[in-house]
C-alpha cells in the first residue's frame, strides 16, 4: 500500500529536482527522502527519476505518474476537509426525541436554545416512550423530552425536570360549563371530552385517562394527537378538550373559549428531558443546562 508521506516526497523531488532541497523543505534527512522515493519505485515497479551526480530528472514513467500522485494527495486533502466539515456539522447538531403531545413546550425550549446558540441545529425524532429510551441507549438520540406521572422515576437515565403541567379544560362558547370559574369532579359525570389518540406514552395515557374515566367522563378520541388539530376537532363538535399548561388558578377567556382550572381534581404531569448517564455530547449538555436555568427561573418567579 502506498503511503502518503512517500508520495509527498516523490512530488517534492519532482518539483525541486533535488533530494536535498526536498529534505530541507520537509524537515527530513536526505537519506529518508531517498529511501521513501525508492520504496515507491519498488512498489510500483517504475523508475521515476534519473539520478546523476549533478541532476535529478523525471523519467517518462515519472512524468506519466505525476498526475496520479497529485490526485492521491488532493483526495487526501479533500477527505480531511470533508471530515472537518462533518465534525463541525455533527458537533452543532442535537438529535432530540419526543412525541406530539409536548409540541408547545418543546418549541419554547427550542426557540430559547437557538437564541443562545444560533449555529446549533436540532433534529426532532418522534417515537414511543420505549423507542425514545432505546434511542438514548444506542446513542441515536442525544436527548428525549417526555412526560411522566409525578411519582415516576427512571433510574437508568439522567434527567432534568421541567415545570409541571396541569390539565385545564378548554371549553367552547355556548357549552354548559363555559361560564364556570372552576371544574369540579362532579362536572365530569357524563361529560364528553376530546382526548388524544396517541399511544406513544401508555404510562401517562393510563394515568390521565384512568382518572377521567373513573370520574365518569366520556373520552372522544381526536383523529390526530397534534394539539392544534385536537382543539380544532373539539371546536367543530363544540366539545371541551384538555389544555396542558402551568397552573392557572383563574378562568381565562381566549379567542372565544374559556380555559378553566380543575378545582377538586388535580391532573398533572412531569415534563422531563432524559439523557444518558454515561455519555452526553457537549451540545446536549448545553441544552440540559439551558433547561435547568429556565426551570430555576420559573420557580424563582
Amino acid at each position: 500500500m502506498l503511503e502518503l508521506d512517500h508520495i509527498l516526497c516523490v512530488l517534492g523531488v519532482a518539483e525541486t529536482r533535488s533530494f536535498s532541497a526536498t529534505a530541507q523543505r520537509m524537515g527530513l534527512a536526505q537519506s529518508v527522502v531517498s529511501k521513501r522515493v525508492r520504496r515507491i519505485e519498488e512498489q510500483l515497479g517504475l523508475r521515476i527519476f534519473e539520478r546523476t551526480s549533478r541532476s535529478v530528472e523525471l523519467t517518462h514513467q515519472g512524468r506519466a505518474l505525476l498526475p496520479f500522485a497529485q490526485a492521491v494527495v488532493d483526495a487526501e486533502s479533500a477527505a480531511r476537509n470533508a471530515a472537518r466539515n462533518l465534525h463541525d456539522e455533527t458537533a452543532n447538531l442535537l438529535v432530540l426525541g419526543t412525541y406530539d403531545f409536548l409540541i408547545s413546550f418543546r418549541m419554547e425550549l427550542m426557540d430559547m436554545f437557538h437564541a443562545e446558540y444560533p449555529s446549533a441545529r436540532i433534529e426532532v425524532v418522534f417515537g414511543s416512550r420505549t423507542e425514545l429510551f432505546a434511542g438514548i441507549r444506542t446513542g441515536r438520540l442525544d436527548l428525549a423530552m417526555m412526560a411522566a406521572p409525578t411519582s415516576h422515576f427512571e433510574p437508568d437515565f439522567r434527567s432534568v425536570k421541567l415545570p409541571k403541567r396541569y390539565a385545564h379544560l378548554l371549553v367552547p362558547t355556548g357549552h354548559r360549563l363555559f361560564a364556570r370559574d372552576g371544574i369540579e369532579a362532579r362536572d365530569l359525570l357524563g361529560l364528553e371530552i376530546v382526548y388524544s389518540p396517541s399511544q406513544q406514552d401508555p404510562l401517562v395515557r393510563a394515568e390521565i385517562s384512568g382518572r377521567l374515566v373513573r370520574e365518569g367522563a366520556k373520552l372522544v378520541l381526536a383523529p390526530e394527537a397534534h394539539r392544534p388539530s385536537m382543539e380544532h376537532f373539539a371546536d367543530i363538535r363544540r366539545l371541551p378538550v384538555l389544555r396542558w399548561m402551568q397552573a392557572c388558578p383563574h378562568r381565562i377567556v381566549e379567542e372565544g373559549k374559556a380555559i378553566i382550572p380543575f378545582v377538586d381534581l388535580t391532573l398533572r404531569i412531569e415534563t422531563l428531558i432524559y439523557a444518558s448517564k454515561t455519555h452526553c455530547r457537549p451540545i446536549a449538555a448545553r441544552f440540559l443546562q439551558m433547561a435547568e436555568r429556565m426551570r430555576n427561573s420559573l420557580a424563582a418567579g
